[in-house]
C-alpha cells in the first residue's frame, strides 16, 4: 500500500511539473508574441502605417528538487 501511495505522489508531482511548464511557456512565449502583435497594430494605427518591429529572444529556467530515492543511476560497460 505504501508503494502505491508513493507512486501516486510521484505521478501527481510529474503532472504538476508538466502543467507548470506549460503555463510558463504559455505566459512567456505565446502571450509575449500576442502582446507584441497587438502593440504593433496599435502603433501602425497611430502612425498611419507600418512601424519598426523588434524581435527578442526569451529564455526561461525552471528548477525543481527531485528526491534522490526516485532517481535510478546505472553504469554499464561492454568489452570490445
Amino acid at each position: 500500500k505504501n508503494e502505491v501511495i508513493r507512486k501516486t505522489i510521484q505521478n501527481v508531482a510529474v503532472v504538476a511539473f508538466v502543467v507548470a511548464g506549460v503555463f510558463l511557456l504559455y505566459n512567456n512565449v505565446y502571450k509575449s508574441v500576442e502582446n507584441t502583435a497587438i502593440q504593433s497594430e496599435i502603433q501602425s494605427i497611430y502612425y498611419d502605417g507600418d512601424t519598426t518591429k523588434k524581435v527578442s529572444e526569451i529564455v526561461s529556467i525552471c528548477s525543481i528538487f527531485v528526491p534522490r530515492d526516485i532517481i535510478k543511476i546505472e553504469v554499464g560497460y561492454k568489452e570490445v
